[in-house]
Parts: C-alpha cells; sequence; structure tokens
C-alpha cells in the first residue's frame, strides 16, 4: 500500500472509530468535555461521508474501495456499515423472524451474517435471497463453502422485480413474522417497483428494510451513481421511500428510529415496520 492509500486508510478509520465511539479521535492527555447532540450529529456526517467518499475515490479512479473491500465476515465480503450489523442482530433477536427476503445477493455476506443470527434466534427460519448478476454463482463461492449459509439460504438468479420471482418468494411468505429487505438497484425507480411489489407481502408487525437511503443525503453521489448505472439521476433509494410513505400501501408502515444506529445508519428513514 502506497504512503497516499496508507493516509487516506488511517484517515478513514479515525473518523470511523471516533463517529462509533462519539468520541473524536485525540490525544488521551487532553480530554473535553461530552459531545453535544450536535457535536456527536457532525461526528455521524463524518462517519457517514468517509464511506461515501471512499466508494466516490474507488469508482473515480477504478480501483478497489478500502472500507467496503475490506470488510468481510467470515472471510466472506459483507458491504455493510458495521453500526447495521449490529442492529440487524438485535432486530432478528426480538422478532424472530421465520421468512427473510433479500433483495440484491452481492457476495453473500449479510445472508451469512444473518443465517448465523438465526442459527441462535430462529433456527427453522430461512431467506430467500435475489440477484441478477451474471457472475453470481462465482461471487457466492466463499459464502456457499459455509454450512449455515447452505441451510438457510435459498438464491434466486433474476430481478428482484420479476415477477415469476416475486411469485415464487411469496409463496413461501405465509407466516406471521417476515423481513424483506432492499439492497439491488439503487435507483428510486427500481427500488419504487420493489416496494410495491414487495410491501404487500409483509404482514403486520412485520419489517421492510430500504438500504443505502443515506446516498440520497449527497446529490454527487447520486449524479455518479447515476451516470455509473445509465439512469435517470432523479434520486435514490430515499427518495422511493419518501414518496412510497405518501401512499395508501405506505402509509400503513411506520419509520423504526430505535433502528437508525445512534445516528451512524446508512439506511436513515429505512428501517420501516407494518402497523399491527
Amino acid at each position: 500500500m502506497d504512503t497516499s492509500r496508507r493516509q487516506h486508510t488511517q484517515a478513514l478509520l479515525a473518523v470511523a472509530l471516533g463517529a462509533c465511539s462519539g468520541e473524536a479521535a485525540r490525544e488521551p492527555e487532553s480530554p473535553e468535555p461530552a459531545p453535544s447532540n450536535g457535536t456527536f450529529r457532525a461526528r455521524a456526517d463524518s462517519f457517514r461521508d468517509a464511506y461515501i467518499d471512499d466508494s466516490i475515490r474507488a469508482l473515480d479512479q477504478n480501483e478497489p474501495s478500502v472500507i467496503f473491500s475490506g470488510t468481510t465476515f467470515l472471510g466472506v465480503p459483507v458491504w455493510q456499515n458495521p453500526c447495521d450489523l449490529w442492529r440487524w442482530q438485535q432486530l432478528l433477536a426480538d422478532y424472530r423472524p421465520q421468512r427473510i427476503v433479500e433483495a440484491g445477493t452481492a457476495r453473500g455476506g449479510l445472508a451469512l451474517w444473518l443465517a448465523n443470527v438465526l442459527e441462535q434466534v430462529q433456527p427453522d427460519a430461512h431467506i430467500h435471497t435475489i440477484d441478477l448478476d451474471p457472475e453470481l454463482e462465482a461471487n457466492l463461492q466463499a459464502a456457499r463453502e459455509h454450512a449455515l449459509f447452505q441451510r438457510f439460504v435459498s438464491v434466486h438468479h433474476g430481478s428482484s422485480t420479476d415477477r415469476n420471482i416475486v411469485a415464487r418468494v411469496a409463496r413461501d411468505l405465509n407466516h406471521p413474522r417476515v423481513i424483506v429487505t432492499l439492497d439491488s438497484d439503487h435507483s428510486s425507480e427500481h427500488v419504487a417497483n420493489e416496494l410495491r411489489a414487495y410491501a404487500p407481502l409483509i404482514p403486520p408487525g412485520g419489517y421492510l428494510v430500504v438500504q443505502d437511503t443515506v446516498i440520497d443525503e449527497r446529490p454527487d453521489y447520486i449524479e455518479r451513481f447515476a451516470r455509473w448505472h445509465n439512469h435517470d439521476a432523479r434520486g435514490g433509494p430515499g427518495l422511493a421511500v419518501t414518496e412510497f410513505l405518501a401512499t395508501d400501501i405506505g402509509r400503513a408502515f411506520e419509520v423504526v428510529r430505535d433502528l437508525e444506529a445512534f445516528g451512524l445508519t446508512f439506511y436513515p428513514d429505512g428501517w420501516l415496520r407494518r402497523r399491527a
């Protein structure tokens, strides 16, 4: 790793550690008063921006992300904010879902994380994960080496909005405790289509988790993201959630602020629960 890249990594880690601990990076012999809410919010924003800036830098320079490329669970890449992963295990322990649907498999890291928690709290649960990447099977090679992935996870190759896939998954959601999480194409149009497809499948008290709504807080990222993926730059998952909550079916859901991970979540307004 060259000097500039090492310095970049150290700076990102300093921001992340400071935000997660609620303390600024400082010398031990220079104590400061406890941070105010405004100061903590600024540090949380710095934590968010460190992740997004690193993603932008990596894509602009066509090289791996310092943070996401190095974040793994049991050797499998998991492209998540660690604070959200912690909230995931709390949600699973409290709610004990019987079925989980994940739109956007990537390398299988989140599904593997969820499977490990489910083994402890709901061992008869099952996860359906969906992805249209043509390299999906190759991408899942490391995840499939884990027995719990094989036991808990069914992989569906195709679009999360494909009618046949939605129908196939829906046939297994006849349970009182269900979670659906959306982490595939982040364009507002695609997420809106996913919300229309999956929201009716959530039982009262169930959860609909829309990931990466945080990117709507950064217009520069939305513009780049749209250019990289060749779609409209109108907005991302955050815009889709805002518009969804104003619809008839959307009004059946509420934002669960307790899951927003101390202000460090990458899913602001994205942890949704269907009203009982």
